[in-house]
């Protein structure tokens, strides 16, 4: 594929969602956020899969802040239980 295939192109996430709910064409996003949105349709699901390391990380400056700690260690939390959910429901 060479770029001047592609009528729109960016590398931006939420641009490019938005281009996908008004409709520009075939799109990729998170599951999670598509199933969200009533007018998008999953298409093939078993051809199009996407496993995505998330990587959570702090300046080691910042490490022995309890405030960030707290902070990191919620968003760590979280992001797990996150992650185990979405993997339950797929």
């Amino acid at each position: 594929f060479s770029r001047d295939m592609f009528a729109l192109r960016t590398d931006n996430d939420l641009a490019h969602l938005a281009a996908i709910r008004a409709g520009y064409g075939i799109g990729i996003c998170q599951v999670p956020i598509g199933q969200r949105e009533a007018n998008l349709i999953r298409l093939l699901p078993r051809h199009f899969v996407f496993n995505l390391e998330i990587w959570l990380v702090m300046h080691e400056n910042l490490r022995t802040s309890p405030r960030m700690r707290a902070v990191f260690d919620h968003l760590g939390s979280a992001l797990s239980t996150y992650v185990d959910a979405e993997r339950r429901r797929t």
